[in-house]
C-alpha cells in the first residue's frame, strides 16, 4: 500500500497537469476553472482505472496467493519514465514555454484560458484519456491486491485522488481561506515556473530507477 500511495503523489507530477494548473491559477475564475477540469479528469480517471484493475483481476496471472505481474512490466515502464527524465532535462520545459505567443501555447491550455467551466471539463476528459506511466503501475499493483469489487474500487479513486492534489489543494484553499490561498497561489506560481522541469526530471528517474531495478529483480526471482 505505500508503494501505491507513492505511485500516487508521483503520478501528480506531470508536466501537462502542471501547466494547466498554472493557467488555471493565472485566470479570473480559477475556481470554476479547476473544478471543472478536476471533475472531468477525475471522471476518466477513476473509470479507466476500474476498468484495468477489473480486467487484470480477471486473469489468473494476477490472481491467486502467489499472484505476480510480469517483470517486463515494470522494466517497459521504467525505461520510458527514465527516458522521460532525459527529455525533460534536455528539453525546454521552463517558464519560456508559458511567456510565448498564444499561437504556440498547447491547445490545451489555450481552450483552458477561455475560462469556460464545459471547456475545462473537456480538457480534463482528453488530457487522461491515456493512464500516465506511474498511474498503469499504481493500478496492476492495486490489481495484485485480490480485494474485491468494492475494496479495488475504494483503491483506485484514492489513488486518484491524490493524483489530482496539485488541483484539489488550490481548490480548497479558495473555499476555506480565499486571501491566505490567493497570496501562497502566487508564490506557488513562480515556484513552479521556476523549479516544474527539475520536479518531474527527479520524480521520473527516482521513479524508473525504482522500477527498472525491481523488473530485474523479478526477472532474477
Amino acid at each position: 500500500m505505500l508503494e501505491i500511495f507513492a505511485l500516487a503523489l508521483a503520478s501528480a507530477v506531470w508536466p501537462t497537469l502542471i501547466a494547466i494548473v498554472l493557467v488555471a491559477l493565472a485566470s479570473p475564475r480559477p475556481v470554476r476553472l479547476l473544478s471543472f477540469f478536476l471533475a472531468g479528469g477525475l471522471l476518466t480517471t477513476t473509470t479507466l482505472g476500474l476498468a484495468v484493475v477489473f480486467s487484470l483481476e480477471s486473469t489468473s496471472l494476477l490472481t491467486g496467493p502467489k499472484a505476480s505481474a510480469p517483470p517486463a512490466i515494470d522494466l517497459v515502464v521504467g525505461l520510458l519514465l527514465l527516458l522521460t527524465a532525459l527529455v525533460a532535462w534536455r528539453s525546454g520545459w521552463n517558464k519560456r514555454e508559458h511567456e510565448g505567443s498564444e499561437q504556440r501555447r498547447p491547445w490545451t491550455e489555450r481552450m483552458l484560458a477561455r475560462g469556460s467551466g464545459r471547456l475545462a471539463f473537456l480538457v480534463g476528459v482528453l488530457l487522461n484519456l491515456v493512464p500516465g506511466l506511474f498511474a498503469v503501475v499504481g493500478y496492476k499493483d492495486i490489481a495484485q491486491l485480490d480485494l474485491g469489487p468494492i475494496g479495488a474500487t475504494a483503491r483506485v479513486v484514492a489513488f486518484n485522488l491524490i493524483m489530482f492534489a496539485l488541483v484539489e489543494l488550490p481548490l480548497i484553499g479558495y473555499v476555506a481561506a480565499p486571501g491566505w490561498t490567493e497570496e501562497h497561489v502566487r508564490n506557488l506560481n513562480n515556484w513552479l515556473r521556476r523549479h516544474g522541469r527539475a520536479v518531474i526530471t527527479l520524480v521520473a528517474a527516482i521513479g524508473g530507477a525504482y522500477l527498472v531495478a525491481r523488473g530485474f529483480v523479478g526477472l532474477l526471482g
